[in-house]
Parts: structure tokens; sequence; C-alpha cells
């Protein structure tokens, strides 16, 4: 199909640069490794691309190109970008040939004259089939923000490559994010300890439902949920308004990756999601986005969540990520196991490596409540756990508040992780053999 257009450059690059962020460089498709651009007679342009799990679809408003010829053309977007990319600022003009096969950009001085496919090769998007509804960009930035880096990389287990959206009664006990109330026990605090008035606030509970117990208008949290198997991360929202009934969602890491790229475009409107049993379609601005869903069962997180951790230590968030990353220096190994050793009011770090040598650090601890082996032992004995160093510093890059508390029951079983600021955070780490 013929398609004549003359456009500003800055109008149409950034288009792109969000396009080949869906398209994947290798393809055994030649389809796929294109896209579409298209122009209707009024100059409205448009950009369309998809690797068959996601597709994206932006448009530039009409009497954005001046146009000779209304047409589309499907055309290599890695090369389309890198042209527009190095072209001078200006009028750049995109015109096909008789018969489609070959298209000239050119801008200023400079021509290109690139190969094309028919635009009607391009799988069309899928539909979802659910009623859309509004989210706030702030809300879905947070999600990304908070649980994207527990997501599974490992195929095998393909049901935790993704974040997991449900909807859940409110209020919701069922997964307190600062677990109950400890045992009676004496509570420490060291030198420079975080404060003990800080209150803790329980989360409030419920049971998942499924799609056909959720009421429109019932009282409902938004539950965003990753795992690897060796950390957990949940964050609850209050379900938005007009949030429709939905099963349960596994959204694909890939996709969640181009998340924070509609927050930004979305100049802070809400954005339309719409949630089926095989896809999610999200609307931003110009931007649509439709992705498929994993198909698969995600597990009953809930079960791997404490639900009495009577022993709780609380600690300075920046000091703590500090003195991890010191002490995890000395080691070689991949797993980079920190030994955690608590006694009243102090917590001692200990990475020992056969290779390097040793490295021990110590900064103060508020301790609250005893473990379940038995009252809190006093230096050198006390509490022995040990976790993974980089799994404990990305939890902690994710937190916002200043002070972190980590509750705990005994060395072989998960802590659970809070921040003390944000109520609508539960975390849970696994532990590691010391």
């Amino acid at each position: 199909m013929t398609l004549s257009l003359t456009l500003p450059r800055a109008a149409l690059l950034p288009l792109l640069a969000r396009a080949i962020k869906v398209v994947e460089k290798r393809n055994t498709i030649p389809i796929l490794d294109h896209l579409v651009l298209s122009v209707d007679r009024e100059g409205a342009v448009s950009v369309t691309a998809t690797d068959l799990d996601i597709w994206i679809a932006e448009a530039l408003p009409a009497g954005t190109a001046d146009v000779t010829a209304a047409g589309a053309i499907a055309l290599k977007a890695g090369l389309l970008h890198d042209v527009l990319r190095k072209l001078p600022d200006g009028e750049v003009r995109i015109a096909a040939d008789e018969d489609g096969g070959r298209v000239t950009v050119s801008a200023g001085r400079a021509r290109f004259a690139v190969n094309a496919l028919p635009a009607e090769d391009l799988p069309e998007a899928r539909t979802v089939s659910a009623e859309p509804f509004r989210l706030d960009p702030s809300a879905l930035a947070a999600i990304v923000e908070t649980t994207a880096f527990a997501i599974s990389t490992e195929e095998t287990r393909y049901y935790l490559n993704g974040i997991y959206l449900h909807a859940v009664s409110a209020p919701h006990p069922e997964v307190p994010p600062q677990g109950p109330e400890p045992a009676e026990g004496p509570k420490h605090e060291g030198p420079g300890s975080p404060s003990a008035t800080v209150q803790r606030t329980g989360e409030t509970s419920g049971s998942p439902l499924e799609a056909s117990e959720l009421k429109d208008g019932a009282d409902r949290l938004l539950v965003a949920v990753a795992t690897d198997g060796h950390r957990l991360s949940r964050l609850a929202l209050p379900a938005p308004a007009g949030m429709p009934a939905f099963k349960g969602a596994i959204v694909p890491k890939k996709t969640c990756g181009l998340l924070a790229m509609l927050c930004e475009v979305s100049g802070g409107q809400p954005i339309e999601l719409a949630i089926d049993d095989n896809a999610i379609r999200l609307a931003a601005g110009a931007i649509v986005l439709t992705s498929k869903l994993i198909d698969g069962t995600f597990p009953d997180y809930t079960r791997v969540i404490p639900q009495a951790a009577p022993f709780a230590v609380t600690l300075d968030r920046a000091a703590l990520t500090a003195a991890i990353d010191r002490v995890a220096t000395v080691s070689t190994e991949r797993g980079r196991a920190v030994a955690w050793t608590i006694t009243p009011g102090e917590l001692a770090l200990t990475v020992t490596s056969s290779e390097t040598g040793t490295a021990d650090e110590t900064m103060p601890a508020e301790t609250d409540g005893n473990p379940a082996t038995g009252p809190l032992a006093t230096p050198p004995d006390g509490f022995r756990i040990g976790f993974n160093a980089r799994y404990v510093t990305d939890l902690l890059a994710t937190l916002d508040g200043p002070i972190v508390t980590v509750r705990l029951t005994d060395p072989g079983s998960p802590a659970v992780v809070t921040d003390p600021s944000d109520d609508r955070r539960t975390m849970v780490l696994m532990p590691m053999r010391v």
C-alpha cells in the first residue's frame, strides 16, 4: 500500500522508542521484528508492535502529519528507530513505493531506502472482554516498585514469572504485616537503636475471594504478590472505585517492566485497566498495551507467611543496608550468606569465606519478645539466623521508612519483614543455613 507523509521527527521518535521495548531483537518470524506505521487522511499517525505476547499501540492526534497518501506499512522496528534517532531535528518525510516493498525516509540531506512488509502481516491484538476500571498511576507504579524484585526467573516454575494481582475481602488479618503481638518478653534497646515508641499497625484481614464471590462496591483490597520461593513481597491497596470482579491474574515479568512507562506517559491521569481470564489491557494517554496473562495457578502464598512470629528486631534501614553491603564484600559465593546474631540491644553481622577470610560488624538493634527456641541469649550466643545478602538489600531498597522490623520464630522458619510506616507491605525472607 502506498503511504506518504511528512511530520516532525520529535513527534514520531518517542513512539518508536516505546514500541521497540515490546519487539524482541531475535525472531524466527520476520514480521515480529517490525512495527506498523499508519496514517489517515486527517494526519493522525499510529505505531503498533507485538511479540505475540504483548501488543502496544500508540497514536498521535489528527493534524500531526502532512499527508500525501494515507496508508500503513510494516518497517523494521530497530532500524527505523536508529534512523530517526540519527537524523537531524526537523521534518521527516516517509514515503512507500507503489508496491509497498520499499520505504524512503529522508530529512535534510540524508536519505534512507529500507525494505518493508505489508501491514496486514502483523498479528492483531487480543481482545479483552472485561469491564474496565481506573487505577491511579501512583498505585500502579507502587505495585511494580514493591513487588517486581521478587519475580522468579526460573522457567520451570513459570507460574512465578510475574506479579499476581487479585482481590481480597477487607479487612484482611490473614497476613498481618507486623504479625501478632510478641510473646511476653523483654524489650531491649541498644545505644542509638530505633525508637521503641513507633506504633506498629496491623493489617486488616480477610480471605482471597473467587471472582464469583466478589461484588462491586464491596470493601475489597487489590493485592499484588511476587515470589521466587526464596523471598516474597506483597502489597495491599484499597480497591479502586468501580473495580469489577476478576479472577486472579499473573502478569508476566516483561509486561510488568513496561508498566512504569505507562505511568510516565499518563500525565498523572488514571490508567484504565481491563482484566479477563487470558489477557490484561491497559490504556494510558494515547498508549494501549495488551498482554497475555501467564496460564497457570499461583500457589497459596499465605501458607508461607508465619501467622505467629513472637520475636522482633527493629533496625535502622539505611544502616542495615550499608552494613550488609560491607560485610558481604569478602564473600565469593553466589549465595553470599550473612549470619545474623541477635542479642539484647545489638545485631552482629558475620560473613565467613574459606577463600578470602571473614568480616563482621555490629549495630544497635531494638529487640522485642523472645524466639520460639526460648529466652533471648546474651552475647556472644544470642539468636543466630542466616540470610542471602542480596535478597535482603534488594528488599530494603523497596522500603521508604527509616526503620525496618524483622519478625522471627526460629532459625529454620521464614522471617516477616515490615516497614512500620507502611502497613500496606508484607515481605518474607527464607533463611539460609550458616
